[in-house]
């Protein structure tokens, strides 16, 4: 039986980005998987419905939500896990609007990683250098290595990036650990300190990036009021355009 797959895409109608992160999702070989792809645009101010519908369309997207308000990441990911926690999948794919997928990935492959171990919460496919103290992947000698990855077990960030994970961790109740929206810190910490679960950065076999994250800036809003850290961005405009490295004007 193929694996039920649902594949999510996140977008801000920055279609500069999300014109060749559709063209490059080709590169996800979804063999012996059915899959069900969900695209949600949450930046309504500037966008044209119709384009964007049948530029999503065009790349097999058949779940479309346009929201009709700004409505910021937590809440739309909040939002759509509760609408496939009861849905019939096993595997769900998260993906954002400016990640271009740079070599063909097979996606049984991600799953058999998941199946083989536990422990592993997500699989990250991982991205180049980005923020200014980092460096790209390299391979290193205590990597673990399946089939054409090489990967570590040392992330507590549940990345919304381009990952797959078990549609079992949708059904967990995140608001019982922390009364608020989910995030990427939020979910990591608690799949760590109480299901002992922790996430897997993925590298090609020779040890290089597998993404390219091509989004230098950003758009919307990225924390709600009262959520955590909201306060390191509440200086900023959601209609206003910023440098997604530091935040800083674009």
């Amino acid at each position: 039986m193929p694996y039920k797959v649902c594949h999510i895409l996140f977008s801000t109608n920055r279609l500069e980005y999300l014109i060749p992160t559709l063209r490059a999702s080709h590169n996800l070989n979804y063999y012996n998987c059915e899959v069900h792809k969900i695209f949600i645009d949450d930046y309504p101010k500037t966008r044209n419905n119709n384009a964007i519908t049948a530029l999503v369309r065009l790349h097999g997207f058949n779940e479309i939500i346009l929201n009709k308000e700004n409505l910021g990441l937590t809440k739309n990911w909040t939002d759509i896990w509760k609408t496939i926690s009861t849905r019939d999948y096993d595997y769900v794919f998260l993906q954002e609007d400016d990640v271009v997928i740079r070599e063909p990935v097979l996606v049984t492959d991600l799953i058999e990683i998941l199946e083989r171990d536990r422990q592993i919460s997500q699989v990250q496919l991982s991205r180049q250098a980005w923020y200014y103290h980092e460096k790209d992947p390299e391979p290193k000698d205590d990597d673990l290595v399946y089939k054409n990855f090489r990967y570590r077990k040392e992330s507590v960030i549940f990345s919304p990036m381009a990952s797959l994970c078990n549609h079992k961790i949708t059904k967990i109740n995140f608001q019982d650990f922390y009364d608020h929206n989910v995030n990427e810190g939020m979910i990591g910490k608690v799949l760590y300190e109480n299901f002992q679960m922790i996430s897997a950065n993925l590298k090609n076999f020779h040890g290089k990036h597998i993404i390219t994250h091509i989004g230098e800036w950003c758009i919307g809003k990225r924390l709600l009021p009262g959520e955590p850290g909201y306060e390191n961005w509440s200086y900023m405009d959601p209609d206003t355009k910023y440098s997604s490295r530091n935040g800083n004007l674009y």
